[in-house]
């Protein structure tokens, strides 16, 4: 059962990542950040904070790539599109969506 809620989760953020038409630098950045999400544990916020800095101490930069990950992310979508914001918010939205879905 377990096995099918998940294969079915992944068919369907694959038909969402589809429908979004991602560019491939959108679709890069979307893979960076559920990669430094991925050695997060899918654990309640103030557990992950107590243990990220004794169990996954490389979580203790995740921030700090992420800034550089949404920073160079803005910086594409200024040089490439009109709306900065809804770009940025979509991306950030359907990564939530994913990130969720995948649980």
């Amino acid at each position: 059962r377990h096995t099918f809620n998940f294969c079915n989760s992944v068919v369907n953020t694959a038909i969402k990542l589809h429908k979004t038409r991602l560019d491939e630098t959108e679709y890069a950045v979307i893979n960076q950040i559920m990669c430094l999400k991925m050695g997060k544990p899918l654990l309640d916020e103030d557990i992950i904070k107590f243990l990220a800095s004794r169990i996954f101490p490389e979580n203790q930069n995740l921030k700090r790539y992420m800034d550089v990950i949404f920073l160079n992310l803005r910086k594409y979508y200024e040089t490439n599109f009109d709306c900065v914001a809804t770009k940025l918010g979509n991306l950030i939205l359907l990564t939530n969506e994913i990130e969720v879905g995948l649980r």
